[in-house]
């Protein structure tokens, strides 16, 4: 139970910071780009925000779960996985399929930011 709500938690982090960075994109945008700025700063946005907050979300719901963790490494599980779903669209033809690959974009970058938080890092001697 505790996995699905800290999944939950990273998509709505996720969502939350997606859309403040894509209002950040499209403001930033616009007027460049022959009028296409706006749409490709929304577009670029929204993703990077969107990945970004995962590791918010899940870091807040593991806090109210008193579950133990990382959100650094939730961060860097976000984010890695975003970029390999992103590097992997073509070979995979996930490009194909548009609602496929924001399947994929959508729920694979949680599960990896989750397990990655509760990742233990080495043991430290001492």
């Amino acid at each position: 139970m505790n996995v699905v709500l800290q999944i939950l938690g990273g998509v709505a982090g996720g969502a939350a910071v997606g859309v403040v960075f894509a209002w950040a994109g499209r403001t930033l945008g616009t007027g460049l780009a022959n009028g296409w700025g706006d749409l490709a700063g929304v577009v670029v946005g929204g993703a990077v925000g969107y990945l970004v907050g995962i590791a918010p979300g899940v870091a807040i719901v593991s806090r109210l779960r008193r579950l133990p963790g990382s959100a650094w490494l939730a961060l860097g599980a976000s984010l890695l996985t975003g970029v390999l779903i992103v590097a992997a669209a073509e070979p995979l033809r996930l490009n194909t399929i548009p609602s496929l690959l924001q399947a994929v974009f959508v729920v694979l970058p949680p599960i990896a930011a989750v397990f990655a938080f509760g990742r233990r890092g080495p043991a430290t001697a001492g």
